[in-house]
């Protein structure tokens, strides 16, 4: 990555992005770019970290609006080439060779104006996948003989330095170098998540697929989700309860077991008990603890971490300051319910998933449970792990001590007449400077196209309804919005291609996807079914907020169908940047919908 200069704000970013966490670094960069607009390294660094977090359309739209293809440093030169290889992920299709080769071209210009490494190392694999072999080894051969007469002048405590050499080792056929020069890699910059994340991709993409065994030490261990019982420390009682022996005993196994299974990053919620145990030991370990709140932090320590103790409450607050970070789902401060909980633990378990891909890293979930409570309607830990298994994921169990005891009485509300629910809002922009006259021809080649789609789709919404140029269905899952909102694009596509009057053909249209619970109600006015609350707000915010043209989603729908198992696994959500709402003070972090499907140029 090009290099920036020592201030701290240049300092935050680097480590953000050597982390992986791409979407901090570019939003830090962006914000940073507002007093410094002139600075490459930010422009750079923006664009990397969204090719990076995989939104390969928003980084090719700022590599041109930022003029990049200008600049004649290196990295920034070879940006050109790494969006063509955005291209080819998102194809996902190794028998195209055509792709590889155009981006090979784009780096081996680069490495023939800069004579740098990490340019011709990439020409030379993507010769090397495009069927030119030849011309793949003698590049690597160049660039391990540049680095061999040059070695006095070379930081040799770079990462790339050495992954460089084992790239072009492996390309030669050498592979047991390839796995020394990567365990140099490794101890030199250990901590790099980022840049060991892209060298398992590359490597992946030089074997077709599989990790070879040269590159299997890169691997992050897994991203792991935990959950576990609330219980009382003291005297023994009917309900979950250990006594303060017990308690460390458990504390001791939980240590244990993060010790046997190593993790890189932990995603869970901090209640009472089992959380509060398993945080306090990611902690101990260095592990990067993220804390997914269902309500505000003091909400929270209300009704899930005082009833069950004091000694838990003084434990919360040690913790609160130490995690990496903290999420809360709604941000209404009062009380919650059994739909607030299971909310938070299916996006702190898709938020694990989400950041494992991310890190080219596995997954696991780990719990304190007592399986003998286990029955055909699980609530709590039970759930979670049964939601986690669902989605295709492993459990690692402690079994709970005392099993049959009866749950802790925390005075948790009981749940509402709210319900789960995917909105989807749409509309179009350049539809408000129309002239009048064309807007009959409006609804009969665009509107009623796309009517017609929303009565025959795969998935019927619950709800649908129009205003203007906006549009309003309601979905009971995240699979069917984003199928949804796929079937509505194609056909409002098609619906302007075939559309006669030039003024129809600059329309464009946005769409934003959410999902939350919300209040299902009659209107009042119309006597038809109607949804409101927080959500509904939050969801109507979206689409305003998508680049035209494009699927807007939000943070929890993104997290959501991570955890819709193999039935989305053509789906992706990139990560798009956190951008204020022009209506409100809220700042939404976003995600870009699309399908694993052949790149449109």
């Amino acid at each position: 990555m090009l290099n920036m200069d020592a201030s701290e704000v240049h300092k935050d970013i680097n480590a953000y992005f050597r982390a992986g966490y791409y979407f901090i670094a570019f939003d830090a960069a962006m914000a940073a770019l507002k007093n410094n607009p002139d600075d490459v390294s930010l422009k750079h660094v923006s664009v990397l970290s969204l090719l990076r977090g995989g939104a390969l359309k928003a980084a090719e739209t700022l590599f041109k609006k930022f003029e990049l293809a200008t600049d004649t440093h290196e990295d920034v030169l070879a940006l050109s080439g790494r969006i063509i290889k955005g291209r080819i992920e998102e194809l996902n299709d190794p028998s195209n060779l055509s792709l590889y080769a155009d981006a090979a071209a784009l780096y081996e210009q680069t490495y023939e104006q800069t004579r740098g490494g990490y340019s011709g190392v990439n020409a030379a694999s993507l010769w090397y996948m495009a069927g030119d072999e030849s011309r793949a080894k003698h590049l690597a051969q160049t660039i391990l003989t540049s680095y061999e007469r040059a070695e006095p002048e070379i930081e040799v405590s770079n990462y790339y330095y050495h992954a460089t050499r084992a790239e072009c080792l492996f390309l030669l056929g050498n592979k047991r170098a390839a796995a020394s020069a990567l365990k140099d890699a490794l101890e030199v910059d250990p901590d790099n998540h980022a840049a060991r994340a892209t060298t398992i991709k590359q490597f992946k993409m030089l074997a077709h697929g599989e990790l070879p065994e040269c590159a299997m030490p890169l691997q992050l261990p897994p991203c792991v989700h935990y959950t576990g019982h609330l219980f009382y420390v003291g005297e023994p009682r009917s309900e979950r309860s250990l006594t303060a022996a017990e308690t460390q005993k458990l504390s001791a196994d939980i240590k244990q077991m993060l010790e046997d299974s190593p993790s890189s990053l932990a995603f869970g919620a901090l209640a009472a008990g089992a959380d509060i145990l398993f945080a306090e030991n990611f902690l101990e370990k260095g592990v990067d603890l993220h804390l997914v709140l269902p309500v505000p932090i003091p909400d929270f320590k209300r009704l899930s971490v005082s009833p069950v103790g004091s000694e838990w409450a003084s434990r919360f607050d040690a913790i609160i300051p130490r995690a990496k970070s903290i999420r809360i789902i709604l941000d209404d401060p009062g009380d919650f319910d059994a739909l607030d909980l299971r909310m938070g633990s299916l996006i702190a378990m898709g938020l694990t998933r989400l950041t494992a891909e991310r890190l080219s890293a596995d997954v696991q979930q780990f719990s304190v449970m007592d399986k003998h409570q286990e029955d055909a309607h699980p609530t709590g830990t039970q759930l979670d792990t049964k939601l986690w298994r669902d989605a295709g994921g492993q459990t690692q169990n402690i079994d709970w001590p005392h099993p049959r005891q009866d749950k802790p009485s925390v005075p948790l509300p009981k749940s509402d007449r709210r319900a789960f629910r995917a909105m989807l809002f749409t509309d179009l922009k350049g539809y408000g400077g129309l002239p009048d006259r064309s807007l009959p021809d409006i609804v009969t080649q665009i509107f009623e196209p796309m009517a017609k789609k929303c009565r025959t789709l795969n998935v019927p919404p619950l709800q649908i309804k129009s205003w203007g140029d906006g549009l309003f269905l309601v979905f009971k899952t995240p699979l069917a919005a984003a199928e949804a909102a796929f079937e509505i694009m194609e056909a409002f596509n098609a619906s302007v291609a075939a559309a006669i009057g030039d003024e129809m053909h600059d329309l464009s249209l946005r769409i934003g996807i959410h999902f939350g619970p919300v209040w299902e109600r009659a209107d009042p006015f119309t006597e038809t079914p109607n949804l409101y609350g927080r959500h509904v707000t939050t969801a109507a915010r979206l689409e305003a907020l998508a680049v035209p043209g494009s699927i807007c989603v939000s943070e929890n729908f993104a997290a959501m169908l991570a955890m819709a198992g193999h039935e989305a696994e053509t789906l992706i959500c990139d990560y798009a940047g956190r951008m204020k709402s022009e209506k409100e003070e809220a700042i939404f972090p976003l995600y870009s919908l699309r399908q694993k499907m052949a790149y449109k140029a």
